[in-house]
Formats: structure tokens, C-alpha cells, sequence
């Protein structure tokens, strides 16, 4: 467990502020959890979009879906990389957009894979939509770290 005095001692660690936001998390503390990735943030600009992503995850943990959703939507406008665009959809299924939720689970399917250059066709005999996605990128969904507890999350599951 980190101490206070060790974070005090060296205020500019990245090491031991993303230590402090790790435990936060992982110790229930969501609100500190988010103080303390801001922060981190902070010390290190160029991970501004790892960091809020983490971010977003917590929000989405503890029930503040909206606040999730709108971190996503940032995130992936941002980036083409798939796992943004999963991430997004993650919140709109979470946030009850399903709709919105398939057509973005499809896209995150189609930037999955470098050789995925025509639109996808979606087989309902492989399952949902993440575990394809998944499947495509050649990740196991238990073997992949997509948040804290949403890989188990409702309709997402293998």
C-alpha cells in the first residue's frame, strides 16, 4: 500500500501517481481513482489519452454512464484505432444505446484487422459482436484487459 509520505517525498513521479490511481481503483475509491489519474495526466500530457480512457473505465464502473459515453465519444473521434471504437461501444450498450451500440460494436469490428478493408458481414452463428471483434483481432476475451469488470459485463461475455 502506498503511503502519502512516498508521493509527497517525490510529487513529480508519474511511477507512483499512477501507482496511487491503480490502488484507488482497485480499492473501491472512484472519486480518488479520478483525482488521482487527473493528476497523472498532469505529470504526463502525452498519455493524455491512455489516461482518459482509464478514466472513462471508472466512470463506467461506477455507474456514471453518461460521463463514460462522452469520454468514449472523445476518444474515438480521436483515434481510428479499434480498440477506441470498442470502447465506445461498450459505453452505448452500457449507457442503453443499443442501437448505437451494434452499429459501433460493427465498426470497431471493421477497423479490427488490417486486412479487414471491405465492410464485414456479421455471422450470428459466432456470437455477439465483441466476441467476434475479439475473435477478428486475435485476442481471447478473457485474456484481454478491456476495464475493470466489463469484460463480464451483459451481452459482452464469450
Amino acid at each position: 500500500m502506498l503511503c502519502g509520505g512516498e508521493l509527497e517525498a517525490v510529487p513529480q513521479s508519474t511511477a507512483l501517481q499512477e501507482a496511487l490511481a491503480v490502488q484507488l481503483a482497485d480499492s473501491g475509491d472512484f472519486a480518488g481513482a479520478i483525482e488521482a489519474f487527473r493528476r497523472l495526466a498532469e505529470l504526463a500530457p502525452e498519455r493524455r489519452a491512455e489516461i482518459q480512457r482509464q478514466i472513462g473505465h471508472i466512470e463506467l464502473d461506477r455507474g456514471n454512464y453518461e460521463d463514460g459515453l462522452r469520454i468514449f465519444q472523445s476518444l474515438a473521434q480521436e483515434s481510428k484505432d479499434w480498440q477506441a471504437v470498442a470502447d465506445l461501444a461498450l459505453a452505448q450498450q452500457m449507457s442503453g444505446n443499443w442501437f448505437d451500440a451494434f452499429e459501433t460494436w460493427q465498426r470497431a469490428y471493421g477497423l479490427a484487422s488490417p486486412s479487414a478493408a471491405s465492410t464485414p458481414s456479421f455471422d450470428p452463428q459466432r456470437g455477439s459482436a465483441a466476441s467476434a471483434l475479439y475473435s477478428r483481432a486475435g485476442f481471447s476475451r478473457r485474456g484481454v484487459h478491456c476495464g475493470r469488470g466489463h469484460c463480464g459485463a451483459p451481452g459482452t461475455a464469450e
